[in-house]
């Protein structure tokens, strides 16, 4: 059984290098770490918890991996030279895996076996994309490629980001008024409704009753929040529960189309890849799909991919199992007549990473609206439930 190790060595050029990597003992990972002529200051055993944390990729950092490795593979570099510039080269962030996959070169095995194990879309995706160019034969297009999906989903976070400022801004300064009400202004008027609680409308006894609950139970259940959300956070299992609903939450309705949208031109794009070096459909799609972000349409792909190896057409099989948008299954449709699967897929990558663009402009247009106005709901139903209250003490007055 291997462990993980952390290391920092010093390479022949004198410049200090950082990573991590696996062996069966200290002296085997020492010995290794000489064979690359590195000069170890610090070797230390870290648990997988932390493996996983110091290998955690993001878009942006997989953008500049991906993008990287393509320009030092078109340059004449081979593979592992381009694995070893950049686990040099670039920031940390982007270096991990690098090195990840240059260890596994170096024992013999396909540099996408490192990342399959990792958590995070941008790990499987990349895993997914380096097989893919390894089936193919085409690795600097698949980068290429990768380095054009990851691209687009970091530009998609930074835009939703933004969008999500002043929308942020508003809640929390809405909630903070709430609570400033709820705590300090609704306490004072329930002193007028004593005594006549049972005359008072129901929304206005809820909201008393609210009141003093949160007064009473606030800090409890604020703590009982932040322990969840710290237990979510360190539980393996967890985190891949949530990821897999916020998966199905994306890939329906709610999701409008974007994320969906985006994987399935990261798929088009790799079947298109193998298509057109010549390897079988089956095949391709089955490379592609394992590089899809979202579990929920990469397990449906799945179940297409088997109904392609026992005969059926790619396009109906995948517009059964996966529900691809219509325009991804209209030009697959005609690929297919045509006998240019592999180009019409190339185009649908390029009409869906389009589309996508154009669903988050509509909802970043949607989203402010929608949210202010959730909240002035909000607000006027508990300004509404006091004012019903004092409605109803001024009517008892006048009897």
């Amino acid at each position: 059984m291997s462990t993980s190790f952390k290391y920092e060595a010093r390479a022949p050029s004198g410049r200090i290098e950082r990573g991590a990597l696996e062996a069966p003992n200290r002296n085997e990972a020492l010995a290794r770490l000489k064979r690359r002529q590195l000069t170890p200051y610090s070797l230390k055993p870290v648990t997988a918890s932390q493996m996983q944390g110091s290998r955690k990729l993001d878009d942006a950092a997989a953008r500049d991996l991906t993008r990287t490795l393509a320009q030092l593979l078109r340059a004449g570099l081979s593979f592992p030279q381009a694995l070893k510039f950049a686990s040099e080269e670039l920031p940390r962030a982007a270096a991990a895996p690098a090195q990840a996959m240059r260890e596994a070169a170096e024992r013999g095995e396909p540099a996408s076996s490192a990342l399959e194990a990792e958590e995070g879309a941008p790990a499987k995706l990349l895993a997914g994309v380096v097989r893919a160019g390894e089936t193919s034969g085409k690795l600097a297009d698949a980068l290429e490629v990768a380095a054009s999906s990851f691209g687009r989903a970091a530009e998609l976070k930074s835009r939703l980001a933004s969008a999500l400022i002043y929308p942020a801004f508003v809640i929390t300064a809405t909630l903070a008024t709430l609570a400033a009400f709820i705590f300090l202004v609704v306490p004072t008027l329930a002193q007028a409704f004593t005594g006549a609680e049972e005359r008072l409308p129901a929304s206005t006894r809820a909201l008393l009753a609210f009141s003093d609950w949160l007064r009473t139970n606030g800090a409890l259940a604020g703590g009982m929040m932040i322990a969840l959300g710290t237990l979510a956070a360190s539980n393996r299992a967890t985190r891949t529960t949530l990821s897999r609903l916020a998966d199905r939450i994306l890939a329906s309705p709610l999701g409008l189309g974007v994320a969906e949208r985006l994987d399935f031109a990261a798929f088009a794009s790799l079947s298109a890849l193998s298509l057109q070096a010549g390897v079988p459909a089956a095949a391709a799609f089955e490379t592609a799909a394992i590089a899809v972000r979202n579990s929920h349409i990469r397990a449906k792909l799945a179940s297409a991919v088997a109904a392609i190896r026992i005969g059926e057409r790619p396009s109906q099989a995948i517009e059964r199992s996966a529900q691809p948008p219509k325009s991804f299954q209209r030009l697959m449709h005609l690929g297919e007549e045509t006998g240019k699967l592999g180009d019409t897929l190339r185009q649908a990558s390029l009409l869906l990473a389009s589309e996508a663009e154009q669903r988050l402009e509509r909802l970043g247009a949607v989203a402010g609206p929608i949210i202010t106005l959730v909240l002035g709901i909000i607000v006027a139903g508990v300004v509404m439930s006091l004012f019903l209250g004092l409605l109803s003490l001024s009517e008892l007055a006048t009897l």
